[in-house]
């Protein structure tokens, strides 16, 4: 089963209202381009309701976040399974004072999230980074059924 996931924020749209990015303007479509550069963000992608009001409201003008970075309408999501993770466990993946062991579980987790790339604000909840640690222990190649859903 393939995730339903917001393009700009990640979080999960499988029960949560959603918009098909072809079903919207391509002056829309464009803001999500430049807000998810260097991902492509293609007519199948979905946009959550937060992320589609920030773009409406890029669009006709009443929001002032021109080209300031990439604007989430949700924040605090694992970007492993794409829950929030305000009520859970979580770490940050990008720590400045990481150990050698956590290469390896940050290139995990890079290949299940391709190609959207890790970043410094990054997220991964209990769950999924126990999930990364134990697919670097079996050697083996994960793939993206090891992702909780």
């Amino acid at each position: 089963m393939s995730l339903l996931r917001c393009i700009n924020c990640d979080i999960r749209v499988t029960r949560i209202k959603r918009h098909l990015l072809a079903n919207e303007s391509e002056a829309l479509r464009n803001v999500f381009r430049v807000w998810t550069y260097p991902r492509e963000a293609t007519n199948s992608d979905f946009i959550c309701q937060a992320c589609w009001e920030l773009g409406n409201a890029q669009v006709t003008g009443a929001n002032s976040l021109v080209n300031e970075g990439k604007p989430g309408g949700h924040h605090n999501i694992c970007i492993g399974c794409g829950r929030s993770i305000l009520k859970l466990s979580s770490r940050i993946i990008l720590r400045e004072n990481r150990t050698i062991d956590e290469g390896p579980i940050i290139d995990i987790i890079s290949s299940w999230i391709h190609p959207r790339q890790v970043n410094p604000m990054d997220f991964i909840c209990h769950a999924c980074r126990q999930l990364a640690i134990d697919a670097t222990q079996q050697d083996t190649e994960p793939t993206k059924h090891h992702i909780p859903a």
